[in-house]
């Protein structure tokens, strides 16, 4: 009988407990009593702090481990042996190229010495080609400088000018190397012998001439000349 009491005792409070629920959910406050909450929010605004620059941020410098003396007196002597070899290399280069030059010149010579003869019959150096000489033209200046001298002493004979004589007069005559007259006569007369002799002595008074030009190689000269008489 007690344990059934206990147990309806449960039952009960369970009941009022799902009761008290329900009207808990179902009945509604009156809107009167619905008092307003005012909510205060503080806003505060904080300035911003200032931006501290950043430094770049630097790599600790490495110190380059430094040569070893010896190290390096060795590295300086080997640079000096292979500069010197090089040097040595390169001199020994230029005299074999030098020998061998100044050997094909002496092969050279040699070859050029069994062509044309001794050595004593080459000139040591090659003379140049001299001009070449027109000789017509230096016997013709030269028989116009003798026939000037001709003329200059031609001399009009008194009695040819008293008896009106007039005339022309061709003489040939030779001159030798040195200019000497070595021979003169009368191709053609004037007609007049005083006219041909003075023709004649116009030549020889003339004389002697400028020797003939050595270019020439002659050893006489023969010409002509017309010597002409007229009364002014």
């Amino acid at each position: 009988m007690t344990g059934l009491f206990k147990n309806w005792r449960w039952i009960l409070l369970v009941v009022s407990i799902l009761v008290h629920i329900f009207l808990l959910f179902s009945v509604k406050l009156p809107d009167t009593l619905n008092i307003p909450v005012t909510t205060e929010i503080l806003i505060t605004l904080n300035e911003p702090e200032p931006e501290i620059p950043h430094e770049p941020v630097r790599e600790p410098v490495r110190e380059s481990p430094q040569p070893d003396p010896e190290t390096v007196n060795e590295i300086t002597e080997i640079t000096e042996v292979v500069t010197s070899e090089i040097e040595a290399e390169t001199l020994g280069d230029e005299s074999q190229e030098n020998s061998a030059q100044n050997g094909d010149l002496e092969n050279e010579q040699v070859s050029d010495e069994e062509i044309d003869g001794s050595p004593d019959d080459i000139p040591a150096t090659i003379p140049e080609p001299e001009p070449e000489i027109d000789i017509d033209a230096l016997l013709a200046d030269y028989a116009a400088s003798v026939k000037n001298k001709i003329r200059n002493s031609k001399q009009y004979p008194e009695i040819s000018h008293r008896l009106g004589e007039t005339g022309t007069v061709e003489v040939n005559f030779t001159l030798a190397s040195t200019g000497e007259l070595t021979l003169v006569s009368i191709s053609t007369s004037s007609g007049f012998d005083h006219l041909d002799n003075a023709a004649i002595d116009a030549v020889r008074n003339a004389a002697p001439f400028e020797p003939i030009p050595p270019e020439t190689e002659r050893e006489t000269l023969s010409m002509s000349i017309t010597l002409v008489f007229e009364l002014s």
